[in-house]
């Protein structure tokens, strides 16, 4: 069965949202994870530490808000969404100095998906488009 090519782009966006929400859960946790640990070393540590976490957890409470707009279709969502995935990208590369992990796949697929439903964004800031019957 082919789908018209409104209802593939709806179901690239969706797609795209569930990455920016598994994303989300993910930095969340890896914030806890990862920041538990650095806060209860040193004092030289703790400061370190505590900067990741906050910049951890801000990129997963950025990663929620894309996803949640990007299932209402919005445009600056999209925009969100990709600009949060190379925030996280160079994130990544400041703590582990390699781009080689799983995120990048995630990001990548993210960014890919959101390109190519990107004609489901016509029109306006706020308006939706009805899906063609």
């Amino acid at each position: 069965m082919q789908l018209p090519p409104t209802q593939k782009s709806e179901r690239y966006i969706r797609i795209a949202s569930t990455l920016c929400y598994v994303q989300c859960a993910f930095t969340f946790l890896s914030a806890i994870a990862l920041g538990m640990p650095a806060l209860a070393t040193g004092s030289a540590n703790r400061l370190l530490g505590g900067i990741i976490v906050v910049v951890m957890l801000a990129e997963a409470l950025v990663f929620g808000m894309a996803a949640r707009g990007l299932r209402r279709f919005r445009r600056r969502s999209a925009y969100l969404a990709i600009g949060i995935a190379a925030a996280f990208v160079v994130t990544e590369v400041a703590i582990a100095h390699s781009v080689l992990n799983v995120w990048l796949a995630v990001n990548l697929a993210t960014v890919i998906l959101i390109v190519l439903g990107w004609s489901r964004f016509r029109g306006g800031e706020a308006e939706i488009v009805a899906p063609v019957a």
